[in-house]
């Protein structure tokens, strides 16, 4: 209890912890100027859609920026599809999704992110930026649905926030670190 070393632990690890809050909402703010260019059409989406498709997303903030330059991509973000299967599986994530989104719980998206973990998400998120389309070829239902398990599972885990240090020097003009 009146370890000195331990107190000044602690009260390091809330520092770095209020650091940390306040680089993701500084990485994650959005940046204007961005231009969707091309019309997504939601209802055909909605139609043609399948589970397990990835929807691949150019986002419009900080972080999605340095994505895009480390990676030589047009994308920064990754979602995968379920559908209605969370709803069709039930469960607590199931009845928050449903009174959340309404009939849009019928569409849904499961990603992470810095702020909120790995969380469902409605489609329509995304109307309003440049996005792809990707399916797997050759995907058996059975594998199909071991896939939505095994990511219906990890709804509600934390983001993994080890690296945001390290992204967070890709905003300096130098690099004063390492």
């Amino acid at each position: 209890r009146n370890n000195p070393a331990l107190g000044s632990i602690l009260e390091s690890m809330g520092i770095h912890d209020a650091i940390a809050n306040w680089l993701i909402r500084y990485l994650t703010g959005e940046l204007t100027g961005y231009q969707r260019r091309v019309p997504n059409d939601l209802p055909r989406m909605r139609e043609t859609m399948e589970p397990c498709d990835i929807l691949l997303v150019e986002g419009n903030s900080r972080i999605s920026q340095m994505i895009m330059y480390l990676t030589q991509s047009s994308w920064s973000h990754a979602s995968i599809y379920i559908g209605d299967a969370l709803l069709r599986w039930g469960g607590p994530h199931a009845a928050e999704a449903l009174e959340r989104f309404g009939e849009e719980a019928t569409s849904l998206l499961v990603e992470s992110d810095m702020i909120n973990g790995v969380t469902v998400r409605p489609l329509s998120k995304y109307q309003d930026r440049n996005i792809r389309v990707c399916r797997p070829h050759g995907l058996r239902v059975d594998d199909r649905d071991r896939v939505l398990s095994v990511v219906l599972s990890h709804l509600g885990v934390r983001y993994d926030r080890r690296n945001i240090f390290d992204l967070a020097r890709y905003l300096t003009p130098f690099h004063l670190l390492p």
